[in-house]
This record gives structure tokens, sequence and C-alpha cells, in this order.
């Protein structure tokens, strides 16, 4: 494992942003620092709201995917939810080959991923409370 790490994780409100600082990840020693690193996080953040930025990453190996894949279903294991932004055309053209796509929702850049991740949970915390009411006026 390298010493510098691959993802920087910062607070925004509710969700947290993960920054790929590196701009490709290819080789078999980085792909696994970066999946580690990631798994890592989430396993550590119960319920986390992830928001992972590629604004930085040119390239990288399929690899990444089956970690991407394994990170969302950790995240959802445990009540929280993941998007992804930023992705190159390439990278993104990727993903529509493999139809993650359709598994990842996926935005521009991070000021868009935020503020629609935002209104998302809004929308979901507004719901809950309404069905809880609900609920309670039936028994």
């Amino acid at each position: 494992m390298q010493d510098k790490a691959i993802v920087e994780f910062k607070q925004e409100g509710p969700i947290t942003v993960g920054r790929i600082l590196t701009a490709s990840v290819l080789d078999a020693r980085n792909v696994d620092q970066f999946v580690e690193e990631l798994l890592d996080y989430v396993k550590g953040h119960p319920g986390i709201h992830l928001v992972l930025d590629f604004g930085r990453v040119t390239y990288f190996s399929s690899a990444v995917l089956g970690g991407l894949v394994r990170a969302l279903k950790a995240v959802a294991t445990d009540n929280g939810s993941m998007r992804l932004c930023g992705l190159a055309p390439m990278i993104r053209e990727l993903f529509e080959i493999t139809n993650l796509d359709k598994a990842f929702i996926i935005e521009k850049d991070v000021k868009t991923a935020l503020t629609r991740f935002e209104r998302s949970l809004q929308v979901t915390a507004e719901d809950e409370a309404w069905q809880k009411s609900r609920k309670g006026r039936e028994s």
C-alpha cells in the first residue's frame, strides 16, 4: 500500500464527499488501495450518504467497477446511499457499456450531486415522517 491516500473524505452536511485524488486508478496495487480505502471508510460509517467525486480521474481500470459495486452493496446494507459524480466521458461510457449506470446515480459534478442528494434525503425524511404519522392515526 502506498503512503499517500487515493481518496480524501470530507463531510458536507449530511453527505460525505470522497474525492479521488489521483488521475488514474490503473495498476493492481492502486486499484486494491482504492477499494480498501473506500470499503474501510464505508464500513466505519454505517448509514453513510456518500458522493464519490471522480472529477480528477481521467482513466481507471475496469477492476475499479467491482470495487464500486462492493462499496454500493456495503453502503446499502447499512441503510446508507451512494452516488457518483464527475465521470470523464470515457469512464461514463464504461458504466453505460456494463449497464452499471442503472445501478448508480451519476451526477455531472459535486455541486449538482450535493444539491440533488440533499433534496432526496429531505424527501425521504418527509415521506418517512408522513408514513409514521399516518400509522399513528390508524392505530
